[in-house]
């Protein structure tokens, strides 16, 4: 592999050819490149801050059933468990920059003990469960369905931005009656499907909204410990020393369980016939009081589902960066 150190052949040449192109000639087009270059950086990565749609004074909001916090999870990673990517706070600040109503929360380990302690007195078994996980991506997973179930809120993974006030996420006809948003990750549409999406339309699990108590919610807890069981059963050992594929965290508490639960709850509750009669989702679609949002709001940046690649869509929402601190095998 060539090297293109300071000192390398390969170096000198580039620079020298450089030199060279633009030797005689005015320094213009070179200047305007490199301007240009830095613009479009800067319009990619601070847009979102440099213009901020104001959020409205709480004062004057009616009818939004979404309690003004926001919650984020940042739990260490143990050595025992051989996750490879890494956590990064550092877009934090665009959720306190564009929602400076809202109370901002971030739980580490002992806070989330605390939390389950407090609203989860009656229910010893989700501490216990969330006690012996190991792996951090499951705690996540299962704090999350835990803390929005009992006080509702945003949650959001530590590697998304925010792009916009919560405020105006939910259209105005659907203010009075939306309890729930949610979005999604995969819209398989015409796409041949990669072997990790099992399903037509796959929801997104890293940014969620809803209202306390969602029966959804708890449809979802209920789903998670009946999976970590099973699993704990097929393995024919305990939670506390189960080591978990990336598969098994898909299916037991990851975007495969939460779509699974979605699907159930949108089929036997709202008369959903296909998950497929989502596909193609251009505007935020209200089925009961779950607003389901289409790819762009949650998933811009992605190279399938008819995702937008390229700066900030005027639909988007939240920017997601797949760090991936949880995946196992990478």
């Amino acid at each position: 592999m060539p090297s293109f150190t300071r000192n390398s052949v390969y170096w000198c040449r580039g620079t020298r050819y450089i030199s060279n192109a633009f030797k005689g000639r005015t320094r213009t087009p070179l200047a305007v490149l490199v301007l240009w270059c830095l613009a479009c950086w800067a319009w990619f990565y601070w847009e979102p801050l440099l213009f901020v749609a104001r959020p409205p004074d709480p004062a004057s909001l009616k009818g939004t059933h979404i309690p003004r916090t926001i919650w984020q999870i940042q739990l260490p990673m143990p050595e025992s468990v051989p996750a490879q990517g890494t956590r990064r706070p550092g877009h934090a600040s665009s959720w306190m920059h564009h929602n400076p109503y809202y109370t901002y929360t971030r739980l580490s380990m002992d806070d989330a003990r605390r939390f389950i302690r407090t609203h989860y007195a009656d229910r010893p078994e989700y501490l216990e469960t969330y006690e012996a996980l190991q792996n951090p991506a499951l705690k996540s997973d299962l704090l999350r369905y835990l803390v929005l179930a009992k006080v509702g809120g945003v949650y959001s993974d530590l590697d998304t931005k925010a792009l916009k006030p919560v405020d105006n996420w939910i259209p105005e006809p659907h203010k009075p009656h939306a309890r729930l948003l949610i979005g999604f990750e995969w819209d398989q549409r015409d796409e041949e499907a990669p072997s990790w999406f099992t399903y037509p339309i796959q929801f997104q699990q890293w940014t969620i909204a809803a209202a306390p108590a969602h029966p959804l919610l708890q449809q979802m807890l209920d789903y998670v410990h009946a999976q970590l069981r099973n699993l704990s059963t097929l393995h024919n050992t305990t939670l506390a020393t189960l080591h978990f594929t990336d598969e098994e965290i898909w299916t037991a508490t990851g975007p495969r369980a939460w779509t699974e639960t979605i699907w159930r709850y949108l089929r036997d509750n709202e008369g959903l016939a296909n998950l497929t009669d989502l596909s193609g989702l251009q505007e935020p679609r209200l089925m009961g009081d779950v607003l389901i949002y289409p790819i762009n709001a949650f998933g811009s940046g992605q190279v399938h589902s008819g995702s937008y690649r390229w700066f900030t869509p005027k639909d988007g929402l939240v920017k997601h960066y797949f760090h991936g601190s949880w995946r196992v095998q990478m």
